[in-house]
């Protein structure tokens, strides 16, 4: 556990990306909508796969295995620096573990660049 401060200072200069990948097992959640969306992280719009309802199966499919969701394309354009300076607060003591610190500013710019 770290404080922000600490997170920050770790991450200022990363070129990484903080990209959630499916590993071995692709898990999905479904929202009571059918909107459908990777386990990683939250059910917001940027992180939506698709609906069976709404969308051909091919093109869901697709989706899944391609990684191919508006969040996940966003994600691999800015570095875990860049987020640690656009959206980290230095100063602050509030505790995180790295790994959910890194999804949280993640999650951050997501909402900024798609509502």
């Amino acid at each position: 556990m770290l404080t922000e401060a600490q997170c920050c200072a770790r991450l200022r200069d990363s070129a990484a990306h903080e990209v959630p990948r499916n590993e071995d097992r692709i898990v999905l959640n479904i929202a009571n909508s059918f909107d459908v969306y990777f386990n990683f992280t939250h059910m917001t719009e940027g992180w939506r796969i698709g609906n069976p309802k709404t969308d051909p199966r091919e093109e869901l499919i697709r989706r899944i295995v391609e990684e191919d969701i508006p969040a996940l394309t966003l994600a691999r354009e800015i570095t875990l620096g860049q987020l640690a300076e656009r959206y980290g607060d230095p100063l602050s003591e509030k505790a995180f573990f790295l790994e959910d610190y890194q999804g949280y500013l993640l999650n951050r710019y997501i909402e900024d660049r798609l509502g």
